[in-house]
């Protein structure tokens, strides 16, 4: 792997990895991994994907070889500057579901994504929050934030009270990355 090249193939290794059973339970999958590395990639150009690796994964995971975990490290590596690129260029980042809010109490793909990239702020809260823009980035999480789970918190309830507003959120989810991804850069 060089460059900025992300394969499909090292794509699919890396979601069977993370979807195998031998994978210990509180591990992310596939779609909150890649909210994960979102999050990483905006906060900062540069990852230590060893420890990434470990947050994406329980701590007590058993890798089959040295060489199968240090594919997965260069994968997450190849991944993060994928992302950066993307966000750097402005492209439409390719996220691995679609971009739809469940429906009720449910949680989705889209619900998996925004938990994994709560999990990185939270993982980097005073990076995301030790600034002078802390209300700006608050407001750009909040979307993925109402989204990561099924949300009662009585104030902002209104904004999830329909299918139609909890759709508006998830739409508005690639707008507030690329703003926030300019945000931490300016």
């Amino acid at each position: 792997m060089t460059g900025h090249s992300l394969k499909s193939e090292d794509i699919e290794y890396f979601a069977n990895f993370l979807a195998s059973p031998d994978i210990p339970s509180g591990s992310l999958d596939y779609i909150a991994a890649h909210g994960y590395l979102c999050a990483s990639a905006i906060i900062s150009d540069d990852l230590d994907s060893k420890l990434c690796l470990y947050r994406i994964v329980d701590d007590n995971v058993q890798f089959n070889s040295a060489s199968q975990k240090q594919k997965l490290i260069d994968i997450i590596a190849t991944f993060h500057l994928y992302l950066v690129r993307q966000f750097y260029l402005g492209e439409d980042i390719d996220f691995p579901m679609p971009i739809q809010a469940s429906e009720n109490e449910q949680t989705n793909p889209l619900t998996d994504w925004c938990f994994g990239f709560m999990e990185a702020v939270g993982d980097e809260e005073d990076l995301w929050f030790g600034g002078q823009d802390e209300e700006q980035v608050a407001e750009l999480i909040l979307p993925i934030s109402i989204l990561s789970e099924p949300y009662t918190e009585p104030e902002l309830m209104h904004l999830t009270d329909s299918p139609k507003k909890k759709q508006r959120l998830a739409s508005d989810i690639p707008d507030c990355l690329q703003e926030l991804y300019l945000l931490f850069r300016d």
